[in-house]
């Protein structure tokens, strides 16, 4: 019995070593029972408390009295933090916010909110409800020369008091998979370079979801949203695209909705519904006719088009006649918006046959023809002083001399008297 009571002495011993070195961990863990977490940033928490500043306090709609202003911003409700259990963590690396997901009751976003400088580690962030005025330019960082945030999940939602641009750095991420603005006013064109990884654009194509439903985009769907092989979600109805469908969509979408869902269609089953112009629906069906037959078959469903009318025929223009020279001298005073309206566009424009040289001809022709005029001139006068010199020539053949040569004779008085009178 005795030789026991040592070994039960060790175990005790041992389990409050254990227990002592969990208590000073506890502050490590998050909602996840057993989850370490790791050390995040000063600059990370100082960030946290400012984006916390922004939003009055109010991160959730259902929590409006919580003010998260403890120092523990892992324990935040809506933050995740790298944790020791995380694929990429290593021992002795530094932890950092990887998620934020808010469901906001107000704020408003300064003018810099740099989440690539201020979150190098964010993976996702999102924020539904009260947001209110215009998303910082520099939200996502700069995708071309600058540092910019690699999110998975980049979701602006629900809350018709944000508008303006989407910053384009925030279309582009290389591990992009989640895109939503829906139910907002932001606007914008969807970039050229989405989807394009020749050109530095979504590099690893991993986009899933994609949902701007009832938000104020405008321009075309371009044809690069094919080149996702992952998407399986994709919403568009009800935004400000126009023109026509791609002519292909990813075969992997499970969920596609490409115009608003009409009610009281004449043909049910259909499945290419065209929009007639004068319908009430027309200014509410964002896609052209017709439709391709390419598309999947989930999107067919929802492919209604607008048909648009030929243009109306119109009279034939009058062609503008310009003024001798007017063009000429256009491109001598480079006045390109008066060039533009007949098609010479540059300075190259104005060297070629198109411009230049018309406009060397007519000053060839005005130089040539004050030349035929000066001639003309002088013709004239030397046919007048020709005129005069026959007429001279005339008056001397008729008198056999020059009567204005002869002398004029002096005329004799008589001389007087004394008395001053004439003697007869």
């Amino acid at each position: 019995a005795t030789g026991k009571r040592p070994f039960q002495s060790g175990r005790i011993m041992l389990g409050l070593v254990a227990y002592g070195a969990f208590a000073q961990l506890d502050h490590s863990y998050n909602a996840n029972p057993g989850r370490v977490i790791l050390e995040v940033p000063s600059r990370e928490v100082d960030a946290m408390n400012q984006l916390n500043t922004i939003l009055a306090g109010q991160w959730s709609v259902k929590v409006l009295n919580w003010d998260h202003t403890g120092a523990d911003v892992c324990g935040w409700e809506g933050v995740g933090c790298i944790g020791a259990d995380d694929k990429k963590s290593v021992a002795g690396m530094m932890g950092g916010i990887k998620s934020i997901k808010i469901a906001a009751k107000n704020g408003t976003f300064p003018t810099s909110f740099n989440l690539a400088k201020l979150f190098p580690k964010l993976k996702s962030f999102e924020i539904s409800g009260g947001i209110r005025g215009t998303l910082p330019k520099d939200l996502c960082g700069d995708s071309r020369t600058g540092p910019h945030s690699e999110l998975e999940d980049f979701k602006i939602e629900r809350s018709f008091d944000v508008y303006g641009v989407v910053p384009e750095a925030c279309w582009l991420g290389e591990e992009l998979k989640e895109f939503s603005i829906k139910r907002t006013r932001l606007a914008g064109k969807i970039p050229r370079r989405f989807g394009e990884p020749s050109q530095g654009a979504n590099m690893k194509l991993q986009l899933e979801a994609f949902d701007v439903t009832n938000s104020r985009l405008t321009g075309t769907l371009p044809r690069s949203i094919a080149n996702f092989p992952n998407l399986k979600s994709m919403l568009v109805d009800r935004a400000r695209l126009e023109g026509g469908f791609p002519e292909y969509l990813p075969s992997s979408l499970k969920e596609c909705s490409l115009s608003p869902q009409y009610t009281g269609s004449k043909d049910a089953n259909a499945k290419l519904r065209q929009v007639q112009p004068g319908s009430s629906k027309y200014s509410d069906t964002p896609f052209d006719c017709p439709v391709p037959a390419t598309l999947p078959e989930v999107c067919l469903a929802t492919a209604y088009c607008k048909v648009v009318p030929p243009p109306k025929a119109t009279t034939k223009e009058k062609k503008v006649t310009l003024p001798t020279g007017t063009l000429y001298k256009a491109c001598a005073r480079k006045d390109y918006d008066f060039l533009d309206e007949f098609e010479a566009q540059s300075e190259v424009e104005c060297e070629s046959s198109s411009c230049f040289l018309p406009g060397l001809g007519v000053a060839v022709a005005v130089a040539v023809g004050m030349g035929v005029l000066a001639s003309v001139f002088l013709w004239y006068k030397d046919k007048k002083r020709k005129e005069k010199n026959e007429e001279e020539a005339l008056k001397e053949t008729t008198t056999g001399y020059d009567m204005s040569k002869l002398p004029i004779p002096e005329a004799k008085l008589p001389p007087a008297d004394s008395n001053g009178t004439d003697k007869n």
